[in-house]
């Protein structure tokens, strides 16, 4: 199936891309160009950022009967995109807007407004004492505090 597939679809792609690496070979396995992460794809719900797939799933209007399990989870997403196609959206251009180039950026919000990062779905990472998050350009320069790329 995979060396059929234009794009490997995901909600965790650097989860999901290590497990397929552990899978023991038995064939060649064929090079995936396309990973998406479907977490980054923009959903139009209330729900967070980079929430997880049961959450999002509910959001939408798809019922879930397990949860947490690779072959439901992966029904889920599908259920998910025809749901999003029902609602109207381009599926298309979620996909493209998840391919979009993320960066690790660090908020840099006043100490009060630590709350603003957590809701933008940024974590705050014990050891460096910092609030970071993968995004793209254009969502950071959304946010309501400035940030700064976290380069090495």
């Amino acid at each position: 199936l995979l060396a059929a597939s234009d794009i490997v679809l995901s909600w965790t792609v650097n989860f999901d891309r290590a497990r397929l690496a552990e899978l023991p070979v038995t064939r060649p396995r064929p090079t995936i160009t396309h990973w998406v992460d479907a977490m980054a794809m923009p959903w139009g719900t209330n729900a967070k950022p980079y929430a997880p797939v049961h959450e999002v799933a509910l959001s939408i209007g798809c019922g879930i009967v397990q949860a947490h399990r690779a072959l439901p989870d992966c029904l889920l997403i599908a259920r998910m995109l025809e749901r999003m196609v029902e609602k109207g959206a381009d599926v298309r251009a979620m996909i493209q807007h998840a391919t979009q180039p993320r960066k690790l950026y660090e908020g840099l919000q006043h100490f009060n407004d630590n709350q603003q990062a957590k809701d933008a779905n940024f974590y705050f990472d014990r050891p460096t004492k910092r609030w970071l998050r993968q995004a793209t350009a254009s969502e950071v320069a959304a946010l309501p505090f400035p940030c700064k790329e976290v380069t090495a």
